[in-house]
């Protein structure tokens, strides 16, 4: 009987520390879509990406093969932005037709939202359970609705890396 309880015991705690799908800890573990993982090098996806040419850091995805979500979304395009080669933001278009199909696909696999800043707008986000991986789904454009999964470490160093440019800049007025 102790044996049994013990063996219980052990499955069940072994089972909380892998990620579960509808949890922030599988967030933390997929870190991207698809293939695409933040904070990996972007020569990585050389073959499956070309370089945007008016944003310097940022790549559109080419590969047509990644512009689904199962069988019934259909994505219009994907951009990956970059931090020192580094990918820190990974962004998804779609049509809108397809925002409440993205949404319930975000609640099986990531959870309930963390936040919905209005809740009069169709934006929420996530926030992976380590707090460095963030997911923002935006439907409040009649265009497109957009899927953004970033690195908080890569973006916040970017921002820094701004920041110190503009203040050389400013001195230099």
């Amino acid at each position: 009987m102790k044996k049994t309880l013990l063996f219980l015991l052990m499955v069940s705690f072994a089972g909380c520390l892998f990620a579960q799908k509808g949890t922030p800890q599988n967030l933390t573990e997929k870190k991207g879509f698809k293939c695409f993982k933040l904070g990996e090098h972007i020569s990585k996806y050389s073959a499956l990406i070309k370089q945007m040419d008016q944003e310097p850091g940022t790549y559109s995805v080419t590969d047509s093969t990644l512009f689904k979500i199962g069988n019934e979304i259909s994505i219009s395009h994907i951009f990956i932005k970059t931090f020192n080669d580094s990918i820190y933001s990974i962004s998804l278009m779609a049509k809108p037709e397809y925002k409440y199909k993205i949404r319930s696909v975000l609640i099986a696999a990531f959870g309930a939202w963390n936040w919905q800043p209005n809740k009069y707008m169709e934006r929420y986000y996530w926030m992976s359970s380590d707090q460095k991986t963030e997911l923002l789904f935006d439907a409040n454009n009649h265009q497109w609705c957009f899927v953004t999964y970033k690195d908080n470490d890569l973006d916040l160093r970017k921002g820094k890396a701004e920041n110190q440019k503009n203040k050389l800049a400013a001195d230099d007025l």
